[in-house]
């Protein structure tokens, strides 16, 4: 469910070329929507994401849920605060504006989780993540990230809270 929240929450900005914080009450007044995901949610057998065992869903269901955007597989992190950091950062400075990526964190106990980061056109970088909600990271966003700041506290906070152990950042475009 996360990694469905995360994506809708990332099209909806590159469709409809708006900011973060327009997209993010799109999706939390969409019930519609929230209807269907929390259904897909239910059927075991046609859910990807319930198969999955040790992490999100890999490469091809990935595809499959995605299929109205294309993903672009960056490079994987370890549970290191800087190692995420440093692998995050470089991605959305590479992209530069607008830049749209699906992080997908791997855990020690098993399963994963998905949040998203955006860099919209209004230059607002953000991170999405569904089970928390929205949080403006660094605005204006003038095409590198502020290292050493809130940037860097809120992935500490990503891997001690959800006991990282390891990633990828893909670029959905």
């Amino acid at each position: 469910m996360c990694f469905m929240l995360t994506i809708e929450w990332l099209s909806y900005m590159i469709k409809n070329h708006v900011s973060v914080d327009t997209s993010f009450i799109r999706l939390i007044n969409d019930r519609i929507l929230l209807k269907q995901i929390a259904a897909q949610q239910r059927h075991y057998l046609t859910n990807p994401l319930n198969t999955a065992t040790s992490g999100p869903v890999d490469d091809r269901e990935m595809v499959e849920l995605a299929s109205r955007k294309s993903l672009t597989h960056g490079p994987k992190f370890s549970f290191v605060p800087s190692d995420m950091a440093d692998v995050i950062a470089q991605q959305i400075d590479s992209c530069g504006r607008p830049g749209f990526f699906e992080v997908g964190i791997f855990l020690k106990p098993g399963g994963g989780h998905s949040i998203g980061f955006a860099v919209d056109m209004f230059g607002n970088l953000a991170l999405f993540d569904p089970n928390f909600g929205l949080a403006i990271i660094q605005t204006p966003y003038l095409g590198s990230v502020q290292r050493g700041g809130v940037f860097d506290d809120v992935i500490d906070e990503l891997i001690y809270g959800y006991d990282v152990n390891d990633g990828e950042c893909a670029r959905v475009s």
